[in-house]
This record gives structure tokens, C-alpha cells and sequence, in this order.
């Protein structure tokens, strides 16, 4: 199974640029493309992209994670391709009292595969049809404790 790497590399116009592809055995390599010698694109056995980019090659990045492929992306101008199809621990989400939130931060169930989708359902609250966390989930191993009695915690705490 591919895995997915950012490519990011200098452009003609000293930026830097970055791409997500998936693959198994990536590496920079010389464009094959006519007219475009000079340049380097992303390979994988073969050369991935049609138009080559970079004039200079650069970082290759394995993701795991959709925190890590956007970290990555952001070293550059996102070139547009997207490999997060081929993540191989990928983040869910939850909706959270209106908000969505990663299932890690809680410890929540993950209803949601991406922000996108969470955001879709979750941006009006936990209203039907909306899918949400119930709102005294408590992951197994906690104590959860009311608002309320957090509230007097703190204040006792200053």
C-alpha cells in the first residue's frame, strides 16, 4: 500500500512549493518531460506528475496523519495534489458542544472522518439531524465532573 509524502522543492521563482502524492518508493528525479529537462519532479518508479516544477529538488516527507500532511504542506505554496487518501493513521473527528475537535483530544468515538465532514454537520450545534458526542461522555479510565464543580475547583485553586 502507497504511503503519503510531501514533496517540496524550489520553483523557478525562488518560492518554495509542495505537493502531497502517494507512493511506495518516492524519490526526486531529472523531468523526462521535453522542455522540461532541467527541472525535478516527484517519482515513484515512474515520474508522477505531468508538469514538472521544481528547480531544485528538495524535502520529502512521510505522513502519517492529517496534522503532519498539513504541517508539511505548509512549507510551501501547496501545489494542489492531495495524498490524504493514502494516510495511514488518519484523524476523526467529533462534534463538541458545537465545535469539531479530534477524537485524540478527548477521547471521544471519531464519528467523523474529516474536518470537512464534521464541520458540515456540526456548524449549527447538536441539533437532529446532526451527529454529535453525547454531552456526559466520560472515556473510560476518567472521572468527569460538572461544570459547575469545575468552576469551584478553579477557584479554590487561585
Amino acid at each position: 500500500m502507497a504511503n503519503c509524502y510531501v514533496f517540496c522543492g524550489v520553483g523557478i521563482d525562488g518560492e518554495t512549493y509542495c505537493t502531497g502524492v502517494c507512493a511506495n518508493s518516492p524519490r526526486w528525479g531529472q523531468s523526462q518531460q521535453s522542455g522540461y529537462e532541467s527541472y525535478f519532479a516527484p517519482y515513484d518508479g515512474f515520474q508522477i506528475l505531468r508538469n514538472p516544477w521544481a528547480t531544485t529538488a528538495g524535502s520529502i516527507t512521510l505522513c502519517t496523519t492529517e496534522e503532519q500532511l498539513n504541517a508539511a504542506l505548509a512549507q510551501g505554496t501547496n501545489y494542489g495534489n492531495d495524498c490524504s487518501s493514502c494516510l495511514t493513521n488518519p484523524v476523526k473527528y467529533d462534534c463538541l458542544n458545537g465545535s469539531c475537535v479530534t477524537s485524540s483530544t478527548y477521547d471521544t468515538p471519531g464519528l467523523y472522518d474529516s474536518l470537512q465532514e464534521c464541520q458540515g454537520s456540526c456548524g449549527s450545534g447538536c441539533q437532529p439531524p446532526n451527529i454529535c458526542v453525547p454531552p456526559n461522555h466520560c472515556p473510560d479510565g476518567y472521572v468527569c465532573i460538572g461544570a459547575d464543580e469545575f468552576a469551584q475547583i478553579k477557584r479554590e485553586l487561585s
